[in-house]
């Protein structure tokens, strides 16, 4: 079930699920140093925080530029490849 789901992430790229809210902390977080973004996803696109968190494993090479500009720069996309990102959830 997850291998169709990463499968479906592939398909679509970055873009399947684009963030509607975005925020940042500039050296406002305890221990944290620079700038740090988060972001709100619609929940319609995963059907359980397991989908999502699959999702943010694909697309993290490129989260915190696109959580910045709100925009997919694919200079900085290097999605992780299906075996690894699945093996995530394994250990």
């Amino acid at each position: 079930m997850l291998g169709q789901k990463w499968a479906e992430f592939e398909s679509a790229g970055p873009e399947y699920a684009m963030p509607i809210n975005r925020f940042s902390g500039v050296s406002s977080i305890p221990g944290c140093h620079g700038t740090l973004y988060a972001g709100l996803y619609p929940k319609s696109k995963f059907e359980n925080l397991v989908h999502f968190q699959l999702y943010q494993f694909f697309s993290s090479s490129i989260q915190q530029v696109l959580l910045q500009t709100g925009a997919v720069d694919y200079e900085w996309f290097f999605p992780e490849d299906k075996i690894d990102g699945l093996n995530h959830f394994r250990k």
